[in-house]
């Protein structure tokens, strides 16, 4: 491909992105209720985190009713993500609580072999630079051996 082509490939793709992207944020905010305009603003301008506005939305809006708004409006694949969450099994606290043992268990275990290789390593390390000062000690008696020969 020719220098010419590679420019006009990277300019067509400069015009796709650009078409893609709103021109402004308020191009996004038509059609919006009121506090919804108002939680994008913000979002858009930095004044809010986006965590802290899912939480905002997360209390005024339940997933039913979410769900009951957008009915045939979601992709497949959304809609199938949110048959399986609310299929998703509750579990009881005696589960719960055993379910935390099992995981501090295996938690607790890890910490114990890392622990494990942990001092493994610190001792080869020890024995690692004695034998370097050991080395170094030869090296230099053997230089000065040789400088007096």
């Amino acid at each position: 491909m020719g220098r010419a082509a590679g420019a006009n490939l990277r300019s067509s793709r400069g015009r796709e992105q650009a078409s893609l992207a709103p021109a402004d944020s308020s191009s996004l905010l038509q059609g919006s209720d009121g506090a919804a305009a108002e939680l994008i603003k913000q979002v858009l301008s930095a004044q809010l985190g986006l965590h802290e506005a899912l939480a905002h939305v997360h209390e005024r809006m339940s997933i039913e009713d979410a769900e009951r708004r957008l009915d045939g409006k979601l992709p497949q694949d959304v809609a199938a993500l949110l048959k399986i969450h609310k299929e998703a099994p509750s579990f009881d606290e005696a589960s719960l609580d055993k379910a935390r043992k099992i995981l501090n268990q295996m938690v607790e275990n890890s910490f114990a072999e890392l622990d494990n290789v942990i001092i493994d390593c610190k001792a080869f390390e020890i024995m690692n630079r004695m034998s370097y000062g050991q080395v170094t000690t030869d090296l230099a008696r053997l230089g000065s051996e040789t400088a007096e020969a």
